[in-house]
């Protein structure tokens, strides 16, 4: 009996330890901590959303034209059997909202120069005619 009890002891306690080592990397959800980051998930799932249709729509259009100009059946066959998946997943990969690191990069960096004024910019100095300024109580 007193095996049996010490054998039943041991295993409670390592279920025990099995569930609280489980335990220890499970944490509450904080809905307040992980409003941005939630927001920043949303945002870039619809724009991966938007961009699926967007991708979706031209590729009809395509074939809708290409299908238009083929007058037989044979040559709207021989149309549809040369459309390959793989063109439309790296016409996919190839856009700019899906890799938006790539884009928000380009964009940020015209907006920013367009967007300043001329004398809060960077670059103001080494860009601008400032160096003409130099002799600018000197007539010529």
């Amino acid at each position: 009996m007193e095996e049996e009890e010490q054998v039943t002891s041991r295993k409670r306690k390592a279920k025990r330890r099995t569930e609280s080592w489980e335990l220890s990397y499970r944490t509450k959800p904080d809905a307040a901590a992980d409003r941005e980051k939630n927001r920043r998930y949303r945002f870039l799932a619809t724009k991966g959303v938007v961009t699926l249709f967007n991708a979706i729509r031209e590729r009809q259009q395509k074939t809708s034209k290409k299908l238009e100009e083929a007058k037989t059946t044979r040559s709207k066959e021989k149309v549809i059997h040369e459309l390959k998946k793989d063109e439309f997943f790296e016409s996919l990969q190839n856009s700019d909202i899906v890799n938006p690191v790539k884009a928000s990069g380009k964009q940020k960096d015209k907006a920013e120069m367009t967007s300043k004024w001329e004398v809060l910019r960077d670059d103001f100095l080494v860009n601008s005619n400032f160096n003409n300024l130099k002799d600018w109580d000197k007539k010529k």
